[in-house]
């Protein structure tokens, strides 16, 4: 057999391996393509559920949408918007509990553009060299001496194959290098929801602190106001001390305020300073309206409260009285504290009731109460209906003993 033949022959056998070679490569690329997507999506999926979850809203706006999409590097819109297609990416669909749904879109990896490079490609690159090698040799052998041995086959085949051995690693180098950026990436998209979480989380808590304190307060100084004027004309001596209560009232609520500007939050109350704070708020606010406020608190109770505790059941206690004097026109109030294992907080009124599914819906001040609750890991349950009075009852865990 001449050589020109033994030589075919291996350029024949090399490059059906080629052909089969190429075939397996592709395969391999196209899941290690289709697991990418599926990751990246899955991801996408979750920092937007974790996202709008936080939004606290069944139908996001504009501006929320656009804040969500910068927190989890993608952009965020309504299926139902056009958007003109884009070559280089990858797009969504996340379904919204109103019926609606939001587009997602955001740019495929870099390695994406490895992975799209055809190992047919590589295959046709393959033949053409190999299919070159008889050429070569012909032109080779004119040119050698005779004594000049000719290059086996043995050798062009492990040329050729060591050269596709080279390419696949560049690849899984490439590969390991995306899968690494998206690591990076996912990490960050998580140090933001983090921040925007605890931003969000920021914002509830002031919002509830300025509802059930300051707002309060306010209405308080407007109770005083008007009894003030309905004093002035019979008794002008009693007027001007209510509005002398006023001034020390409105400058208490404008120290709480600087406190707020300042990023300060509000000094907490101490169990010993409990009773005697809840008195002289709950007075402030059912003095002006002749409402009889009753105190049962049991002393062992409320002696347990940590100063976290005590501040917050102090601002639910005025959210409760403020709206049996304003809203209720309650008369007598009620309020009790008892409790072995767990402390029991109740505020009850005879006023005038109303409907707690109905106000649930549209009142920021019952949110607040369930928001308090939960941050003290217990339960606020409000009873009323119309005509019949309310009653709100608090109940969380006393903290834990030292062992």
């Amino acid at each position: 057999m001449s050589s020109l033949t033994r030589l075919t022959l291996s350029v024949a056998l090399l490059l059906i391996a080629g052909l089969i070679a190429g075939a397996v490569l592709e395969q391999a690329m196209h899941r290690q393509s289709a697991q990418l997507t599926h990751d990246l999506i899955n991801a996408r999926r979750q920092q937007l559920a974790a996202a709008l979850a936080l939004a606290r809203t069944p139908a996001p706006d504009s501006a929320q949408l656009a804040a969500i999409g910068a927190s989890i590097g993608a952009d965020v819109a309504f299926a139902s918007e056009p958007t003109p297609p884009r070559a280089g990416r990858l797009t969504f669909v996340y379904p919204l509990a109103d019926g609606r749904a939001l587009r997602i879109t955001l740019a495929k990896p870099t390695a994406w553009r490895a992975l799209s490079v055809s190992t047919w490609t590589l295959a046709v690159l393959l033949l053409l060299v190999l299919a070159g090698l008889p050429v070569a040799y012909l032109l080779g052998s004119a040119r050698r001496a005779p004594a000049e041995p000719a290059a086996s086959a043995a050798d062009v085949s492990q040329t050729s194959l060591a050269r596709l051995a080279e390419t696949t690693a560049a690849q899984t180098v490439a590969l390991d290098r995306e899968r690494a950026v998206r690591r990076r990436a996912e990490d960050d998209a998580q140090l933001k929801q983090r921040l925007l979480t605890q931003s969000l989380e920021d914002k509830i808590r002031l919002g509830h602190d300025l509802h059930d304190g300051i707002i309060q307060s306010l209405y308080a100084v407007g109770l005083t106001l008007e009894s003030a004027r309905t004093l002035l004309p019979r008794d002008p001596a009693a007027a001007d001390q209510r509005l002398e209560q006023c001034r020390d009232a409105l400058n208490g609520t404008i120290r709480e305020v600087r406190a707020y500007i300042t990023g300060l939050a509000p000094q907490n109350l101490s169990s010993a300073t409990f009773l005697r704070t809840l008195q002289s708020l709950l007075g402030d606010l059912a003095r002006d309206r002749g409402t009889a406020l009753e105190f049962k608190l049991e002393a062992d109770a409320t002696a347990r409260l940590t100063s976290e505790q005590a501040t917050e059941v102090v601002q639910i206690a005025r959210e409760a009285v403020s709206n049996a004097v304003r809203h209720g026109r309650a008369r007598h109030i009620v309020i009790a504290a008892a409790g072995d294992h767990e402390f029991a907080f109740s505020i009850a009124d005879d006023g005038s009731g109303f409907d707690p599914t109905a106000a649930r819906s549209s009142g920021f001040g019952l949110h607040s109460l369930q928001a308090r609750a939960a941050r003290l890991a217990g339960r606020c349950e409000v009873h009323s209906q119309p005509g019949a009075g309310t009653r709100v009852s608090l109940v969380f865990p006393f903290p834990s003993s030292p062992a």
